[in-house]
């Protein structure tokens, strides 16, 4: 008779988010399927799935691929609210699309009612195309500050640091929802009279940053 107590896999819903053409869809078909995609259609929305190991602990990885044209912009809440984890992604041979990530960036502020949400990596596509490089190293480093997040640079070309970036986002994920439960144990433990004590992420409401890892 089948075991009716099989381990379940923990789900991590992640979001890839950034404007157009910054290469969010070759990025995930380059972790999918270990292939450089030349020819994609420009998404509206398009989800995946995928069982990966990360630190030796198995994670079922939910992707959805989001539409960065700003017509599509009413259909992201839905995404923002749900989701666990942010692949924030620009090009860095696009001066328009690393300013674009801010207003990416408060977009998942304002959805989620945080001053920071820590469960991100800012992730600088096309690595290979450095010759045409209009977005220094530096710049995405001190962004990455600002937002309290990772950073890391990407070719979904070559597949440099794809795996990483997803992984990545996954480590982020765990620590926030552990360092949340830890929170919530301890107000417990505090009692109704004990001193309140601020949430990950709501220490200052809409301002600071966090380093990168």
């Amino acid at each position: 008779m089948a075991s009716s107590s099989r381990r379940r896999i923990p789900e991590f819903e992640l979001v890839m988010l950034g404007g157009g053409g910054v290469g969010k869809s070759a990025i995930t078909i380059q972790f999918m399927q270990s292939r450089f995609e030349v020819n994609w259609d420009p998404t509206i929305e398009d989800t995946y799935r995928k069982t990966a190991v990360v630190d030796r602990v198995e994670a079922m990885l939910a992707i959805t691929d989001t539409a960065g044209q700003e017509e599509y912009r009413l259909m992201r809440p839905g995404y923002l609210r749900s989701a666990q984890g942010f692949l924030l992604v620009y090009d860095i041979t696009s001066r328009q699309s690393f300013n674009e990530v801010n207003k990416f960036h408060e977009e998942i502020l304002q959805t989620k009612d945080l001053a920071t949400y820590p469960a991100v990596v800012l992730l600088g596509n096309k690595v290979d195309l450095a010759d045409r490089r209009a977005v220094r190293t530096s710049e995405g480093e001190e962004l990455a500050r600002r937002f309290k997040c990772q950073f890391m640079e990407c070719s979904a070309k070559f597949r440099e640091n794809i795996d990483e970036a997803f992984h990545s986002v996954v480590r982020a994920v765990r620590k926030y929802n552990h360092k949340s439960i830890l929170d919530r144990t301890a107000d417990l433990l505090a009692g109704e009279d004990g001193p309140e004590r601020p949430h990950y992420g709501e220490e200052e409401h809409k301002g600071g940053c966090c380093l990168i890892s």
